[in-house]
């Protein structure tokens, strides 16, 4: 069985939902294979924070976190399963 090289186009956010610092942001990456073109989204989350003059990330978090990484997760299931925000819920 031999793999292929799938050559990878730009990928560019779709859509970001926040709950206070914790981020989730909504990927759409092009892809050409051997059987042409096709279109994968994944979302990457983490919580961002200052210090100093600096921002920073991680992908740890509190009680507090949880509830908002929670959230995040939620709008970002919900959009991906339907395109569109879930319902009374601000992007």
């Amino acid at each position: 069985m031999s793999q292929q090289k799938i050559e990878q186009t730009k990928n560019t956010p779709l859509r970001e939902f926040r709950a206070g610092g914790v981020r989730a942001t909504i990927w759409e990456n092009n892809h050409i294979g051997p059987n042409g073109t096709f279109t994968v989204q994944s979302v990457t989350i983490e919580r961002r924070y200052k210090v100093g003059d600096e921002y920073k990330s991680t992908n740890n978090y509190t009680l507090s976190g949880i509830q908002k990484l929670k959230h995040v997760v939620n709008q970002a299931e919900a959009y991906l399963l339907t395109g569109e925000k879930e319902d009374g819920v601000d992007a």
